[in-house]
C-alpha cells in the first residue's frame, strides 16, 4: 500500500479538461470492448454453415464469453480500488483484442470457445474499472453527461461491429474480419497508455467542492441493493439479447439479407448511442427515476410491436419502431448509473461497480445459449419474449425503488 501511494503521489491532478479527455478515452475503450463482444453474432449464419455448428452451439460461444466476462469482473473493481485503474484497463483491452484476432485462426468449436473465454476475462476490466474512473473524476451533478459519453462510446462500438464484420466477411472472409478488428484494438492500447491518467489514490473520494451533492452519500439498504441489481439484470439481459440475436431475428422474420440486416443493426446501435447522450443530458437536469421509468415504458411498447407486428402489414412503421427501440432501450441508462452512484463512496466505487456488473453479466451470460435453443426449437421472435417480460418487471420495480430511496 505504501508503495502504491508513493507511485501515485506525483500523478497529475484532474482538471476539467483532463476529466473530459479521460471520459473520451474510456468511452473509446468501451467501444472496443463492445466490438469484441459482438464479433461472432453477426456471423452466426456463416459460422454455422462453414463449421457445421447449430444455433445452440453458436449461442454457447457467446454465452461462454459473457460468463467469463461477468464472473471476472468481481475481482477487477477491488483490484483497481487498491492498485489503480489505468494499467488494468490497458491490460484488459490488449487481452480481449489479442483473443479476438486469434479467433481468425481457429477451426474448431473448442478453440473458439477457449478464445472467447480468454477474451471475456480481458473484457471484464473495462466496465467496472472504467465507470469507477469516471466516478473518480466527475462531480455528481455532471455524472449523467459523463456516463452518457461513456455509454455512447460502447453503443458506437456495438454499431461498428455488425456492419464491419458482415462486410469484411462478404468481401474477404470471416477470418480476415476477426484479425483486422483485433489488430485495431491492439494498436489503440499505446494511445490509451500515453494519454489516460487517473487521480492519486489518496485523493479519490474527496469532495471536489464544499456543499456539492458529492458530500451526501446515502448508503444502500439490502432491499434497495437487491432492487437495483434486479433492474440492472433487466438492462443486461435485454442488451445481451439485442447483441446476440438481432441480426438473426431480421434475417429469419423479415427475410432481410445478411448485408442489409447488418446495416439495420448498425443503425439500431447508432440510435442507442444518441440515446445515451440525450439521456445523460436529461439525467443532469431532471428526476432520475422518472427518466428511467419512462425509458422502460416506451421500451416495452416498442419491443412488443417488434415481436408481434406481422411482417408486410406496415413495413415502414415496423422498421421505424425498430430504430426507436434502440433509442428507448438506452435513454434511461445514464439515469440508472447516476442512481447507483448515489449510494457509494468514490474510494470504494470499483468494488461496488464490480458487484453490479458481475451479477448482471453473469445472469445475462445464459441469454445467447438460451436464445439459440429457443430459435432452434421455435423461432427468433420467441427468443425475445423473456426480455419483454423483464422490461415489464422493471416497470414495476422502479417506482418502488424511488419510494424507498426517497425516505433516505
Amino acid at each position: 500500500m505504501k508503495k502504491t501511494g508513493m507511485m501515485n503521489r506525483d500523478a497529475p491532478r484532474i482538471d476539467g479538461r483532463t476529466a473530459r479527455r479521460i471520459n473520451l478515452l474510456v468511452g473509446a475503450s468501451h467501444g472496443f470492448t463492445h466490438v469484441y463482444q459482438l464479433v461472432l453474432p453477426p456471423l452466426y449464419p456463416v459460422l454455422g454453415s462453414e463449421l457445421d455448428l447449430t444455433y445452440t452451439e453458436l449461442g454457447m460461444l457467446t454465452s461462454a464469453m459473457a460468463l467469463s466476462f461477468g464472473l471476472s469482473q468481481i475481482v477487477m473493481g477491488p483490484l483497481s480500488d487498491r492498485f489503480g485503474r489505468k494499467w488494468l484497463i490497458l491490460g484488459g483491452q490488449f487481452l480481449f483484442a489479442t483473443a479476438t484476432a486469434m479467433c481468425g485462426l481457429a477451426s474448431t468449436f473448442g478453440a473458439l470457445l477457449l478464445l472467447q473465454v480468454l477474451g471475456g476475462m480481458g473484457g471484464s476490466v473495462l466496465h467496472p474499472v472504467g465507470v469507477a474512473l469516471i466516478t473518480d473524476v466527475t462531480r455528481a451533478d455532471q455524472r449523467g453527461k459523463a456516463m452518457g459519453i461513456h455509454g455512447s462510446g460502447g453503443m458506437l462500438g456495438t454499431a461498428f461491429a455488425p456492419i464491419t464484420m458482415v462486410y469484411l466477411t462478404v468481401f474477404v472472409n470471416w477470418r480476415f474480419a476477426m484479425i483486422v478488428v483485433g489488430l485495431l484494438g491492439m494498436i489503440f492500447v499505446p494511445l490509451i497508455a500515453r494519454y489516460l491518467v487517473e487521480p492519486p489514490r489518496e485523493e479519490t473520494g474527496r469532495s471536489e467542492e464544499s456543499g456539492t451533492k458529492e458530500n451526501h452519500v446515502y448508503p444502500f439498504s439490502a432491499m434497495v441493493l437487491i432492487m437495483l441489481l434486479a433492474v440492472w439484470i433487466t438492462r443486461s439481459v435485454s442488451n445481451r439479447a439485442y447483441q446476440a440475436f438481432l441480426p438473426t431475428f431480421l434475417v429469419s422474420r423479415y427475410e432481410l439479407s445478411l448485408e442489409l440486416s447488418g446495416v439495420f443493426v448498425t443503425l439500431f446501435w447508432i440510435f442507442a448511442a444518441v440515446a445515451w447522450l440525450i439521456g445523460g443530458y436529461l439525467t443532469d437536469r431532471y428526476n432520475h427515476y422518472a427518466i428511467l421509468w419512462l425509458s422502460y415504458l416506451f421500451t416495452a411498447v416498442s419491443l412488443a410491436v417488434m415481436l408481434f407486428a406481422r411482417p408486410g402489414s406496415a413495413d415502414i412503421i415496423i422498421y421505424a419502431n425498430f430504430f426507436l427501440l434502440g433509442m428507448f432501450s438506452f435513454l434511461g441508462a445514464p439515469a440508472f448509473f447516476a442512481i447507483y452512484s448515489e449510494g457509494i463512496q468514490k474510494a470504494r466505487s470499483g468494488t461496488f461497480y464490480s458487484l453490479g456488473f458481475t451479477v448482471a453479466f453473469t445472469v445475462s451470460s445464459v441469454v445467447p445459449g438460451a436464445m439459440g435453443w429457443i430459435t432452434d426449437h421455435f423461432n427468433a421472435a420467441a427468443s425475445f419474449y423473456p426480455a419483454l417480460v423483464l422490461v415489464i418487471t422493471a416497470l414495476i420495480i422502479v417506482p418502488i425503488l424511488r419510494r424507498v430511496r426517497s425516505r433516505a
